[in-house]
């Protein structure tokens, strides 16, 4: 997700938000390399957040691309409930 939402911002998909504020923050994660080689990402938390807007960002970039799934319920009688005195 993380990573999905890196490619999109290097590859310049998203424009570049105007409040200092969110771009830092989109900013602070970084790239890790594992000594194995898996790549992760990674923020420090301190006292402006832990990247918060940037995850929020990734979640609601997966939630837009995702698959559309077809909605459906099934309504459930309610159970009648005397009144106690």
């Amino acid at each position: 997700m993380a990573m999905e939402l890196l490619r999109v911002y290097e590859d310049r998909k998203m424009r570049q938000p105007r409040d200092w504020q969110l771009r830092e923050d989109l900013r602070r994660p970084g790239k890790v390399t594992s000594p194995g080689g898996k790549v992760s990402i990674a923020a420090v938390r301190d006292g402006a957040g832990h990247a918060d807007h940037f995850w929020s960002l990734a979640l609601a970039l997966e939630a837009a691309g995702g698959e559309a799934v077809p909605f459906a319920w099934q309504s459930i009688p309610r159970r009648k409930v005397g009144l106690l005195i």
